[in-house]
């Protein structure tokens, strides 16, 4: 009778320990990178973009990540942003100063297919240090820093445009799309503009942090995410609240929207909210590298995050039944 207890025992410890190790993230298998930039979703794609330049693809039926870089810059770059307009990926980049002294290559690329090939579609684009991409019906627009303006392309990427009037000195690092009007976070605030980008309000009433590096949209609110916390507005940006209860002064690099729920990823590590941001949980068991929160993005049933050490992951409902 001791040796079956002691077996039952021994069963019901390793159920446990299993559920344990479930209940947490877990960090998938990626080449070496630098760091993760952003996300992308198409399908059942999802798209990374790294630090030292490269994109990476990701398939729900697959195992691995795949690399998808012919055609991007191979110095000195960052792929910054990414975005989907029906079958075409956009690469937003940036280019920096490289170890030999060389500026690296920036701007816009296209792929048509998957991410197997990249073609420059820069005409127009007078920026090439690509932060943020976003796409209003059939408009692309590629917000920049250095110079602070927006282009938009009505052409997918072959020709673009300046779209900046009433921007004034800034940068914009961050879009977010509501029905027609199209929201841009920048480092002087956040500015609405109701005819695509012809021209521009600024939308910062109550904002007490005014370098946006995020946005997103759930429903008829609006959240921006600051150094100094996340905010919200329900009125389309004429008046902002801060709502940062359990966030604990951090500075919010990230935001990603599942149904009614929030996520924020911060400086210290990510956090869940699912009453529109009036009060705020951490989310971080087993999360590594939480002090880096770069780009998180929903995919399916899985919140995908990344940090400057790779990319990890956690089914949502784990965090939305049992860490609330």
């Amino acid at each position: 009778m001791q040796k079956l207890f002691s077996i039952f025992l021994a069963c019901v410890f390793l159920l446990l320990y299993t559920g344990v190790l479930h209940a947490q993230w877990i960090q998938t298998k990626l080449p070496n990178v630098d760091g993760i930039r952003c996300f992308a979703v198409s399908g059942t794609n999802l798209f990374a973009g790294t630090g030292d330049g490269k994109v990476f693809r990701f398939s729900n039926n697959g195992k691995r990540w795949v690399a998808a870089n012919t055609g991007l810059p191979s110095n000195n770059s960052y792929v910054q942003a990414l975005a989907v307009s029906g079958t075409n990926l956009f690469a937003g980049t940036i280019w920096v100063e490289g170890d030999d002294g060389k500026d690296g290559d920036g701007g816009v690329f296209l792929s048509t297919n998957n991410g197997k090939s990249w073609t420059a579609v820069n005409n127009g684009l007078t920026n090439n240090n690509v932060f943020a991409l976003a796409v209003s019906g059939t408009n692309l627009f590629a917000g920049t820093w250095g110079g602070g303006v927006v282009f938009y392309s009505a052409d997918n990427g072959s020709s673009w445009t300046a779209a900046s009037n009433g921007l004034t000195h800034t940068n914009v690092l961050a879009f977010a799309v509501s029905d027609t009007n199209l929201f841009a976070g920048a480092s002087g605030g956040v500015f609405l503009s109701t005819n695509n980008g012809k021209s521009w309000t600024a939308a910062s009433s109550g904002l007490t942090d005014t370098f946006i590096w995020s946005l997103a949209v759930s429903g008829t609110n609006l959240f921006a995410g600051t150094s100094g916390g996340v905010f919200l507005s329900t009125n389309n940006g004429k008046s902002w609240t801060a709502v940062n209860t359990g966030l604990k002064k951090t500075s919010v690099s990230k935001l990603a929207v599942f149904g009614t729920n929030i996520f924020a990823g911060t400086d210290k590590g990510i956090f869940l909210s699912t009453n529109n941001g009036k009060t705020w949980t951490a989310v971080n068991t087993g999360l590594r590298n939480r002090d880096n929160i770069t780009a998180l993005a929903v995919s399916g049933t899985t919140l995908f995050a990344g940090t400057n050490g790779g990319i990890w992951t956690r089914p949502l409902s784990e965090m939305i039944k049992s860490e609330h």
